[in-house]
């Protein structure tokens, strides 16, 4: 998948106003051209050419807490070392793009997996995380990061 097409999808959902009800996350959905799955209505396909139900929205009580969807394919296990130096390429490419718009992330790292996260202006909460199979990225609400926070804290 193109980087800048996932750059502008994830951009389309972290920088909605919030909160956003689960009518405007089925509309968001609907108008990047994405796909809700017949089997659960929180899954969904991208138009990214990946996997079927490479994406799902978590909504509470009506409003989207957070989505989630695959900016890569899930490499087979036992491909790492085929597509790792691909994957981590990629994962440069969308850290760089969204540091530009962003400034620096909050990084982490552990077993294996990279994590970037970007706290925007309006609250959302970007994380990019990597692995050499696969790079994933979720988006959450402004009400769910400062949840988490506060349980983070006690």
């Amino acid at each position: 998948m193109p980087i800048d097409a996932g750059v502008r999808a994830v951009r389309a959902w972290a920088e909605m106003d919030w909160p956003v009800t689960s009518e405007q996350a089925a509309a968001m959905r609907n108008r990047l051209g994405w796909s809700e799955s017949s089997e659960d209505a929180r899954a969904f396909t991208t138009d990214f050419g990946l996997d079927s139900h490479d994406g799902s929205l978590g909504v509470d009580h009506g409003l989207l807490a957070e989505v989630a969807f695959r900016l890569s394919t899930l490499a087979p296990r036992g491909t790492e070392g085929e597509v790792a130096e691909r994957s981590w390429a990629a994962f440069a490419a969308y850290e760089a793009a969204f540091t530009a718009l962003w400034g620096r992330p909050k990084q982490h790292s552990h077993r294996g997996v990279k994590s970037d996260d970007w706290v925007l202006p309006n609250g959302a909460q970007v994380m990019l995380a990597g692995l050499d199979r696969m790079i994933k990225v979720e988006v959450e609400s402004p009400a769910l990061r400062e949840m988490l926070e506060a349980t983070d804290d006690e």
